[in-house]
């Protein structure tokens, strides 16, 4: 299964070569493909603005999204969390921790996350439960990219 995934890339390159008419269609399938970490972690899931992903969250999972930013833009990521308290992590496009995001909320409300572009590409959105090492239920929490705009200096 993996090889025919590779060969379908490569066949959407040849069309972009020979056939220049379709190249938005093929870039579009290659940007929208999952990103894997380079320690082959778990795909991440791209975030689209104002869609929004309801998610089940247990003890030791981690889920990542990606945001996808050109130089200079912000983008504000709302994790609303429903039955346990997470911790939001974001790394940059090379795989740098940016920050992490953990309001006093507890298990209820919102994680407002901004991430700022210093560069074009992926940014990854990591969401996993704050107690990791106690024994927390499974709870839920919806994830959406609410807005991604030019920053400013303001």
């Amino acid at each position: 299964m993996r090889g025919s995934r590779a060969h379908s890339l490569v066949l959407i390159l040849i069309m972009v070569i020979l056939l220049p008419g379709y190249e938005a269609l093929a870039f579009q399938v290659i940007l929208t493909e999952p990103v894997r970490r380079n320690t082959g972690g778990p795909a991440a899931e791209p975030l689209q603005l104002g869609a929004s992903l309801m998610k089940t969250l247990s003890k030791g999972q981690t889920h990542r999204f990606t945001v996808v930013l050109q130089a200079e833009e912000i983008a504000q990521v709302v994790v609303d969390q429903r039955g346990i308290d997470v911790l939001v992590r974001v790394q940059s496009v090379d795989g740098k921790p940016l920050g992490e995001f953990d309001s006093p909320n507890g298990a209820t409300g919102p994680e407002n996350v901004s991430v700022v572009a210093v560069t074009a590409g992926s940014y990854v959105v990591e969401v996993t439960p704050l107690a990791q090492n106690q024994d927390v239920p499974s709870g839920t929490y919806e994830i959406r990219l609410v807005t991604v705009r030019h920053a400013t200096s303001q």
